[in-house]
């Protein structure tokens, strides 16, 4: 009750205040003095608040008088924008407008370093005047070229940018009209528009493949192997198996999507012969051994951490390893001798872990299986794959994918169900079709299989505090769950009151919502809600998953996370010479933060490309009414989905207008001139006005 008293005390003050002040204030005295240190730190670490000097506290949001902002928009009518340097970590940092008319407006260009003082809050916006111009230091831009007779123009790809980049002839680069370009922002205008200069020219934007391009131009994915690497991987065919358990004899099977090339895990079920286990299960998971190919300090390693991930784009894979790794030597296909690090885990009929084992093995797969595959066989319709195998695998890997499913459920872990779709493209490399991926027993039973692996992983690394690398997940902040309340309300849905928040009551939320129109809305409500998963030394738990202990341990093909696990459990268990080395242990902070960091970069690189692909598929329907859902409303935009096709649209303002004219924020709730109004997750009936398929932008009109 404290804490909140506290927020509430420094939400209402305009300036920053003292610890003593909030104490007088508040009548805090004697030992909960003590107490009120521990909620302002609280609140530093929960981004509510920050510390000035002075020891003085303020809103996180609330800006110091004289700041560094960074330049990140210049529109048509020559406003330049900027936003604080260190709020870039916050999803909505303020956005300050330079003053107009001011001399020091011209020298500065899109990625610009400045010294601001702010002057006044003008509404939304914030006014700010330059002081000082820190660095010059010009941002690349990516985009479309189109020629014109004064010289060219730039369409960028960013799709909050609606203005274009004047460009002289002298600074086109030889670029041709519809080329995909990478250009540099240039100090100041040509008849109001900003300038640039091309850098590079890529490729006609109507080739296939444009959509994934820029998103990797513009997230600095590293796409090509420098040519160390692929030697190197050459050079790891001749590597010798040797000191290795041999499981060649066990029926270990791999199941993935059908577009799958890199099998990185491969799993084996068996009743436990073990009298005082009655009903329990042995399970073995058997993950490839990329640490056996790829060495600390080497160039393979080097580029795998610089890439952090392998990057799943709808047309194609920006792998982690070469192709000879990840396809090749370490993918576990059938009838193939492939090195492994295997675990051996005992669970009782319940699902819970009782025994576990490790090893460095020789492996067989005996079978690649589908999810389909796997599905159809185990519910009776076989082929000449699954037949032979019915007995021996899948009936013994559903038996236990049941008990463990038991330990799920006690643990409460939270079950988001978003739709995901996949586009099918036409042999031109043009999307021909939007589906929805199936999720089927088989998805789920290889996610159980995968995560009891990377909790026994993370416990045994646990025990004595090895160094390593976990995968964590907090709790959501209180005003995270004060939002997702507030929100959830119009649904007529409810948070438990005053108690602290735990996977279950999730998973009660989502229950509710099951039979209604709005399930996938309120799913991706409580996905907002939830605190980012990353990478850390320090072992917090999982939340969303219910678990103390937890590591990502079984896909080091495609994760770099993953391979620095494999290497602490060589080193702890003394599995062999290449485990992790001293300098790696001392660097695991930022090899953390760096890797979270490329997660989050591949993953706005799929949004990125999925919504090019998709707006440049819907171009043909423009003018078009499709069923839509309204999934988010602001101040400025309403946000509708079209659930056929999986991707979000604006509904402006100014369209709406003459039906509509207030906005209700606590309740989410648009409301009319006439009574009517329009609410979270209400069905419309939305026309796709505009398709831009540079920008993956899609405006749309209620119908």
């Amino acid at each position: 009750m404290l804490k909140k008293k506290v927020l509430q005390y420094i939400q209402e003050c305009s300036h920053s205040i003292s610890k003593n002040q909030i104490a007088r204030f508040l009548k805090v005295r004697g030992d909960n003095r003590i107490s009120l240190k521990k909620i302002l730190n609280d609140l530093i670490k929960e981004s509510e608040i920050r510390k000035e000097k002075g020891n003085r506290y303020c809103l996180y949001t609330q800006l110091p008088k004289t700041l560094v902002t960074k330049v990140v928009n210049i529109n048509d009518d020559g406003e330049i924008f900027c936003t604080p340097l260190e709020e870039t970590t916050q999803s909505q940092p303020p956005t300050i407008l330079l003053e107009p008319n001011d001399k020091k407006n011209n020298q500065v260009s899109m990625g610009s370093k400045i010294l601001i003082k702010i002057k006044k809050d003008r509404g939304q916006i914030m006014l700010g005047k330059i002081l000082k111009i820190i660095d010059k230091e010009r941002d690349q831009i990516v985009g479309v070229y189109w020629e014109t007779a004064q010289g060219g123009t730039i369409q960028t790809t960013n799709k909050k940018e609606r203005f274009k980049y004047f460009v002289n002839k002298d600074d086109s680069g030889g670029a041709q009209s519809g080329d995909i370009v990478i250009a540099e922002t240039k100090p100041g205008r040509y008849f109001g528009s900003p300038t640039a200069k091309v850098l590079k020219s890529l490729q006609n934007f109507k080739k296939p493949g444009s959509a994934s391009l820029i998103a990797i131009m513009n997230q600095k994915i590293p796409n090509i192997f420098p040519k160390e690497t692929l030697d190197e991987a050459q050079k790891a065919k001749s590597k010798i198996f040797t000191n290795r358990s041999d499981l060649r004899k066990i029926p270990l099977v791999t199941i993935d999507g059908e577009d799958a090339k890199d099998y990185d895990d491969s799993i084996f079920s068996e009743a436990d012969q073990n009298k005082n286990n009655k009903d329990g299960w042995h399970i073995i998971i058997a993950i490839a051994d990329v640490a056996f190919y790829v060495r600390s300090g080497g160039e393979l390693d080097h580029t795998a951490r610089e890439r952090g991930n392998s990057t799943y784009l709808p047309d194609q894979v920006i792998p982690m390893l070469p192709e000879i790794l990840s396809n090749g030597l370490c993918s576990l296909q059938p009838n193939k001798d492939r090195a492994c690090i295997a675990i051996h885990i005992w669970i009782n009929k319940s699902g819970e872990m009782i025994n576990t084992r490790f090893e460095r093995a020789l492996m067989k797969s005996c079978a690649r299986l589908t999810y389909k595959q796997a599905q159809s066989a185990h519910e009776g319709k076989t082929d000449r794959i699954t037949k032979p195998i019915m007995d021996t695998v899948i009936k013994p890997i559903y038996g236990a994918y049941q008990a463990l499913l038991e330990k799920r459920k006690e643990r409460g872990t939270i079950e988001i169900e978003i739709p995901e779709n996949k586009i099918v493209f036409d042999k031109d490399g043009k999307v021909d079709s939007v589906a929805i991926r199936e999720r089927l027993d088989s998805h789920k039973l290889i996610e159980e299989f995968m995560i009891s692996a990377n909790e026994a992983v993370a416990k045994e690394l646990s025990s004595n505090y090895y160094p390593c690398i976990f995968r964590v997940h907090k709790q959501p902040t209180e005003s995270k769950l004060e939002i997702l309340e507030s929100t959830l309300s119009t649904l007529d849905i409810h948070l438990p009151k005053n108690i602290k928040p735990k996977p279950k009551h999730f998973r009660d939320i989502l229950d509710k919502a099951k039979n209604k129109n709005v399930f996938t809305l309120v799913n991706e409500l409580v996905l907002r809600s939830q605190s980012k998963a990353e990478y850390s030394p320090q072992n917090t738990g999982h939340f969303g998953l219910g678990l103390r202990n937890y590591t990502h341990f079984t896909s080091p093909i495609r994760r770099y996370s993953d391979l620095i696990v494999h290497r602490a459990l060589i080193s702890k268990l003394k599995l062999g010479s290449d485990g992790l080395d001293n300098p790696t242990k001392s660097r695991l902070e930022e090899i953390s933060a760096h890797i979270s960091e490329t997660e989050r970069r591949s993953e706005a690189a799929e949004r990125e490309a999925f919504e090019r692909f998709m707006a440049n598929f819907l171009k043909k329907y423009t003018g078009k009414v499709f069923k839509g859902i309204v999934s988010g409303i602001t101040n400025f935009n309403i946000f509708a989905r079209i659930p056929q096709y999986g991707i979000d649209g604006i509904i402006p303002y100014r369209s709406v207008r003459r039906h509509y004219r207030f906005f209700d924020q606590k309740k989410q709730i648009l409301i009319g001139r006439n009574g009517q109004h329009l609410k979270l997750g209400e069905e419309i009936k939305v026309k796709i006005e505009q398709s831009d398929h540079i920008t993956g932008g899609l405006i749309l009109s209620l119908a």
